[in-house]
């Protein structure tokens, strides 16, 4: 699989044999070769979000938010690269266009959290959903695991030709990471309440479950809000996150030394 993903990402197109030869590449060939690791982790994101979707309807509001959230992300690798190719025929208008497309980004996100909103409120006055722990715990690892894959692609990527886009979407990368995490956490808690009170025979243990599920969902809707509006004042760039545990996760499990982006205001 690691072979795989460094082919993916050199910096060459398949074709061509640099660097062991000179280079061949056209110049289509090269931002082809780009903008693959874009398609291929918008692709990722997009599968979270099917699979968020399908438990989280079912059995959890709190994936429900993660995976509309994902898919938001996927959309949004999209639309980037969607706006470098339109930087490429007229960068005179970089800074309007990268605004315009941050703010696209923005109004998915926020639609995204308000749908989240709305179908809580509809459960919490509707009751009657079963949440299940175990699929919670089982959407929260399968995404962690695709949240390190789109890490790892675009580290790689990066190595071979940093850009400030890439940098930002391998941040934005583990601020998902850190999503997953919350549902593993989320997951394993309720995993571990439910089994005590089978075993003490509590009562209205399902209520106390859909409480907390419901309150973690409000918490990822108003996290997504915060970061639409950071991103539609074009704020984003200027914020630091230190993602000390994320950065020694990936560096356990990939090999991968992350070096994030620093911004200043």
């Amino acid at each position: 699989m690691s072979a795989f993903f460094h082919r993916l990402t050199r910096e060459h197109a398949p074709s061509c044999r640099a660097p062991e030869e000179g280079c061949c590449c056209t110049p289509q060939e090269r931002n082809k070769q780009e903008e693959r690791p874009y398609w291929i982790t918008s692709f990722l994101a997009i599968i979270a979000g099917i699979i968020g979707a399908v438990v989280g309807y079912n059995f959890s509001m709190a994936a429900l938010s993660d995976s509309l959230h994902a898919f938001s992300d996927g959309f949004a690798d999209m639309w980037g690269v969607r706006v470098v190719r339109k930087i490429g025929k007229n960068p005179a208008r970089e800074q309007e266009l990268r605004r315009k497309g941050t703010r696209v980004i923005a109004c998915m996100l926020a639609v995204a959290a308000l749908l989240v909103l709305h179908e809580a409120w509809d459960r919490f006055n509707g009751g009657g959903y079963t949440v299940s722990p175990a699929w919670i715990l089982c959407v929260g690892l399968a995404t962690t695991l695709i949240d390190l894959t789109r890490v790892e692609i675009l580290s790689l990527a990066q190595a071979n030709k940093p850009n400030e886009m890439r940098g930002g979407l391998i941040l934005h990368a583990l601020l998902d990471l850190r999503r997953s995490e919350t549902l593993v956490a989320m997951g394993t808690l309720m995993y571990v309440v439910q089994i005590v009170a089978t075993l003490l025979s509590a009562t209205h243990i399902d209520s106390s479950l859909r409480g907390i599920d419901l309150f973690i969902s409000v918490v990822l809707s108003i996290y997504m809000l915060k970061i639409a509006q950071i991103m539609w004042q074009g704020k984003h760039s200027h914020k630091h996150y230190e993602m000390r545990f994320e950065r020694w996760l990936i560096k356990k499990v990939l090999g991968i030394k992350l070096h994030l982006p620093h911004h200043h205001h």
